[in-house]
């Protein structure tokens, strides 16, 4: 029988026993209720199934207790860093109907695949109007939208108006932002983002359980 104590936390027997449970689906709800429990638990929880998975025999529980943690970390991940786009820009002059003077518009020359821009349904020949009502009306829009999206955690919604080819209106497109993978962008190429996520991803879980250790 496993029970673990954690900073005055228990976790449920039911749920471990359901880790080893000879029906995949039992071991399938056991794992998401546990998901749920260290959710509400806190770091308390976390270093719970983390002791559970250093000591269990059963490969089955340690396997899922894995699964468990790599989801903390994932969430852990993106608590912290700079905001991502995933595009590559220019500076235009935008006419925009109903305002007298032009604006400076940011056009889009590249999504990267996989990125949250994608994701929003961004797209190359777009151009960037406004970024949470932020309008530009002098050279160095670029500058100002990327120094802004930096200075912004991942997972925070902004909201553009993008100018469409072929529409004559602006449209409204939220984005979430992701996180930005690598310190210096001019290191990518169009199909790193991937596989460089991957690798920030991975560093930070492994850092992320040597704490757990200690």
């Amino acid at each position: 029988m496993l029970t673990v104590f954690a900073s005055a936390e228990t976790v449920p027997k039911a749920l471990l026993e359901g880790l080893s449970s000879e029906e995949f689906k039992q071991r399938e709800l056991s794992q998401v209720e546990i998901e749920k429990w260290v959710g509400e638990k806190g770091s308390a929880g976390v270093a719970a199934i983390y002791q559970i998975y250093v000591g269990a025999d059963d490969p089955e529980v340690r396997n899922r207790c894995l699964r468990v943690l790599r989801i903390q970390s994932e969430k852990d991940y993106m608590n912290d860093g700079q905001g991502y786009l995933g595009v590559t820009l220019a500076e235009e002059e935008l006419e925009v109907a109903g305002e007298e003077k032009p604006r400076i518009g940011i056009r889009i020359t590249f999504v990267m695949p996989g990125s949250q821009a994608e994701i929003a349904g961004i797209k190359a020949g777009d151009i960037i109007a406004s970024m949470d009502g932020k309008k530009w009306h002098a050279q160095g829009a670029i500058n100002e939208l990327i120094e802004t999206v930096a200075s912004y955690k991942p997972l925070r919604k902004v909201v553009f108006e993008i100018k469409r080819q072929g529409e004559d209106k602006l449209s409204e497109v939220p984005v979430i932002l992701g996180k930005r993978p690598v310190d210096d962008l001019k290191q990518m190429y169009y199909n790193q983002l991937d596989d460089l996520e991957k690798k920030a991803r991975e560093k930070h879980f492994e850092e992320w359980l040597k704490k757990l250790k200690a």
